[in-house]
C-alpha cells in the first residue's frame, strides 16, 4: 500500500524586494541545543531577549514537518 501525504507550509513575504522579512534575519542555529531547540519565548530574564516567537516556531515545525511528515 503506498500513501501519499501533501503538506501546505505557508511562508510570510514582504511588500518591498528591499525588506527584508523577519524570519530571514532569525539566526536559526543559535537555537540549536545538540538535538534540541532552545530559546526564550517570554520576557522577564534581564539579559536574554526573546527569542523564540510564535512565527519562529511555527517556521521550525513546518521545516520538521517537510522532513518528517
Amino acid at each position: 500500500m503506498v500513501r501519499s501525504r501533501l503538506s501546505l507550509v505557508i511562508c510570510a513575504s514582504s511588500a518591498s524586494a528591499t525588506e527584508v522579512s523577519y524570519l530571514d534575519k532569525v539566526d536559526f542555529l543559535r537555537l540549536q541545543n545538540g538535538s534540541d531547540i532552545r530559546g526564550v519565548a517570554v520576557e522577564g530574564v534581564e539579559g536574554e531577549p526573546v527569542n523564540l516567537t510564535e512565527p519562529v516556531a511555527e517556521a521550525i515545525g513546518a521545516a520538521f514537518n517537510l522532513l518528517h511528515g
